[in-house]
């Protein structure tokens, strides 16, 4: 997309902008050979537009394998840029009228007035197209990155799924920066930064069409993630995600009004380039219902569960293969028999899980009547990663318990825990950690971090271990690797440790590496135990690593 604009003075643009036709292919991978998309823009123009979302017309003729974008009044630009005293700010361009539309509604004039803040000469410039994709608050001097200037929650939380509802996130962007004298370039080129999927959804065997049957969409590149609640009938779903420039597979996870699930692994042998229309047809997988297993189960990439394990009825092993992403909706996993040694959710290798809805998980009993085991499991040197925006309650037992909740158990050693889903809550068993480490037991590296707006994660340890971190040593010793708590929209965190412990850090007697707090963290709660001298750090006769909290981060330590 191509864009040209002229200084007219001191204080006012006009930007004159122009849009072009483009098109991509329309493919069906459904047991066919995957035809490759055309990497054309869907918009281009000459000048960096913004449309006013809700107004801007879009037409998109699948059929066809086309778009068209025209202008409509009141649209917009928004412009970040550092002004002649060296300060970044946003100026937004007036509205649209039907006099500044041109024949055909190709092009418009578009007017910025930089009022008495005018650019520096080779100051830096961003122009973020459509108007309802640029934030809102951005203060004076704020950075010009994608963090400060880009409104992404609605992207990945808030789509419709529908033609229109993609009015509000076709996002456009340029950057550079004025001219030696401080005018603007006089050709700029805006790139576009989305792909959009145009998805039709069967049912497993290809034979009935279930689109127009679905409520919701969750899709995962395995960095990203988007939800589309769809509240009005459509024929296709229309989600719109960062360009896919390396071969990745995607997790397709589906409710319909009757909330049932589906799931789909799509094929890693595909790209998704920006300003392209990518048509899917898929086969989706119905979910697996536990309730109706009659023996062990392994979850394998695409899987999606569902409903309720009763372990004293059906005594069964839930695994996750080796590199696979399973998504778990609103599962309930425990009452188990004695016999039952294992953990709710075992992963004897790298595991993605995938929340969505809420989801309740314990592990089993042993013949003794005890559980040593976590609620969900990871191996040694292996990475158990949990996303979505579902929640999660794990825990190794209401009673009896001495595994962690997420990690490991009564002297039985885990591996890394990366958590990046939206709700979670794990409680720890006696001398186990919530998250991390089981009694005399060691874990690997701890990740907390969500790009989720109001995300909760709490760990609380059971006697002698802490919340978040390692369990208790006693005599010997229990240890985690390095504990990094990252940030995300007003997340929360919290680690309650048991008797003796820190709420983030060691239990009694055991060890941790480096804690980390970084910037953008919302709020961080660490409650020691009775008896433990630190609230981030070491529990009684532990010991951890450096403590590196950010400035700006409100910690409270009880």
């Amino acid at each position: 997309m191509k864009k040209t604009m002229r200084f007219l003075s001191i204080a006012a643009l006009a930007l004159v902008g122009a849009v072009m036709t483009g098109c991509s292919s329309d493919d069906n991978i459904i047991e066919t050979p995957q035809q490759p998309a055309i990497s054309e823009s869907i918009v281009k123009l000459t000048i960096s537009l913004d449309g006013g979302a809700s107004t801007r017309a879009l037409d998109i003729d699948i059929a066809n394998k086309t778009s068209d974008k025209t202008f409509a009044e009141n649209d917009q630009i928004v412009v970040f840029y550092e002004d002649a005293s060296g300060v970044n700010r946003r100026v937004e361009s007036q509205s649209l009228g039907a006099g500044d539309i041109r024949p055909g509604g190709k092009k418009a004039d578009f007017t910025i007035d930089f009022g008495a803040y005018p650019p520096k000469n080779s100051g830096a410039l961003r122009i973020v197209y459509p108007y309802a994709m640029a934030t809102w608050v951005f203060l004076d001097g704020d950075p010009i990155d994608d963090e400060h200037t880009i409104e992404f929650s609605k992207f990945y939380s808030s789509q419709a799924g529908t033609e229109n509802g993609l009015q509000n996130l076709d996002l456009c962007i340029f950057d550079g920066e004025f001219t030696a004298s401080g005018d603007v370039p006089t050709s700029i080129t805006l790139e576009n930064q989305f792909a959009i999927l145009a998805l039709t959804l069967k049912d497993k065997d290809g034979n009935t069409e279930i689109t127009s049957s679905i409520d919701n969409v969750t899709i995962s590149d395995g960095t990203y993630i988007y939800t589309s609640n769809i509240y009005d009938d459509t024929d296709v779903i229309y989600v719109a995600i960062h360009p896919v420039t390396t071969a990745t597979s995607l997790l397709i996870s589906a409710q319909d009004k009757n909330f049932s699930y589906y799931g789909k692994a799509v094929p890693t042998s595909r790209k998704y380039e920006a300003g392209t229309i990518n048509h899917l047809t898929l086969r989706m997988n119905p979910a697996v219902d536990l309730s109706t297993l009659q023996g062990d189960y392994e979850a394998q990439n695409g899987d999606v569960l569902t409903g309720m394990l009763d372990g004293e009825n059906q005594p069964y092993k839930i695994s996750i293969a080796d590199g696979a992403t399973v998504t778990i909706a609103d599962v309930i996993i425990g009452s188990w028999q004695k016999g039952s040694n294992w953990a709710g959710i075992n992963c004897p290798g790298n595991a993605t899980i995938f929340l969505l809805g809420y989801s309740q998980i314990s592990a089993g009993f042993d013949n003794d009547g005890k559980n040593n085991y976590p609620g969900i499991y990871i191996a040694p040197s292996k990475k158990l990663t949990i996303k979505g925006d579902g929640s999660l309650d794990s825990r190794s037992s209401y009673i009896n318990a001495h595994g962690a909740g997420i990690g490991g158990g009564y002297q039985i050693n885990c591996g890394d825990i990366d958590i990046q889903a939206k709700s979670v809550e794990a409680y720890g068993g006696e001398g186990a950690a919530g998250i991390g480490s089981g009694y005399k037991a060691t874990c690997g590296n701890i990740t907390i971090s969500s790009n989720y707006d109001f995300s909760n994660v709490k760990g609380v340890g059971g006697q002698n271990a802490a919340g978040i971190g390692s369990g208790d040593g006693d005599s010997s010793s229990s240890s985690c690797g390095n504990i990094t708590i990252n940030g995300g929209n007003y997340a929360y965190i919290e680690g309650e440790g048991g008797e003796n412990a820190a709420g983030i850090g060691s239990g009694r007697n055991g060890s941790c590496g480096n804690i980390t707090i970084n910037e953008g963290v919302y709020d961080v709660t660490a409650k020691k135990g009775t008896n433990a001298t630190n609230s981030i750090g070491a529990g009684v006769g532990g010991s951890c690593g450096t403590i590196t909290i950010a400035d700006g981060v409100n910690v409270g330590r009880q």
